[in-house]
């Protein structure tokens, strides 16, 4: 069954898909039911890699056996005929940035830009979003940890710029995130210095909910 951490709330329309460690071919993928549970069928015999993920639902993807990377994976052996049971997830809560792109000369909206939260912590986790027609860009699914926010713009004339308003990677300003946190006002305006503000803008935290009992 797939969970949530702490008051063991199942997941509901998750999905659980599983690679075969050896060339990893494809097994199969099932969505979770509304108790959580899940069944995995039709596979051929071998050992498998099974992935764990509800990112609309902002809840990490995880892998068995509560490992954070595929990489770590715990192989899950399937025997034709049998049933494994017991291949469970408890999936934790992600972090959220959002934010708004502007273009400096006139203040309005930029969408054509590339903005991505960069992990301080040598772990490598990168996640990215693209603002829509407002400007607006939200990036889910980042587990606890540092980052720095880029923003990539695809005009060649407009520079390249780090949150908050920095030229460079070494300039940017740390953004501390916790999961199930959401940080907003990470802004952008690209194309020349915008005003100073004393002392910065400050992003605006949104605590974790507390998941109700189930």
């Amino acid at each position: 069954s797939v969970d949530r951490p702490g008051n063991g709330a199942p997941v509901e329309s998750g999905f659980v898909c599983a690679w075969t460690i050896v060339g990893e071919e494809f097994g199969g993928c099932a969505e979770t039911d509304s108790g959580g549970g899940y069944a995995l069928e039709g596979m051929s015999a071998g050992e498998y890699e099974v992935e764990f993920s509800a990112e609309e639902q902002d809840l990490l993807r995880q892998y068995y056996d509560h490992k954070a990377n595929w990489w770590e994976a715990d192989p899950v052996s399937a025997s034709l005929g049998a049933v494994t049971p017991g291949i469970d997830a408890d999936l934790v809560a992600a972090a959220r940035v959002e934010g708004q792109v502007r273009r400096a000369s006139n203040g309005t909206p930029l969408p054509e830009v590339e903005v991505c939260a960069w992990s301080t912590d040598g772990e490598s986790t990168i996640r990215c979003d693209y603002p829509g027609g407002d400007g607006h860009y939200s990036i889910g699914g980042l587990p606890s940890a540092d980052y720095k926010v880029e923003f990539w713009p695809f005009e060649e004339a407009l520079p390249v710029q780090y949150w908050n308003h920095k030229a460079s990677w070494a300039e940017a300003d740390v953004l501390s995130l916790s999961g199930g946190s959401v940080a907003t006002g990470i802004d952008a305006d690209l194309g020349s210095p915008p005003p100073p503000v004393p002392g910065g803008a400050p992003p605006s935290f949104v605590p974790p909910v507390a998941a109700e009992p189930g």
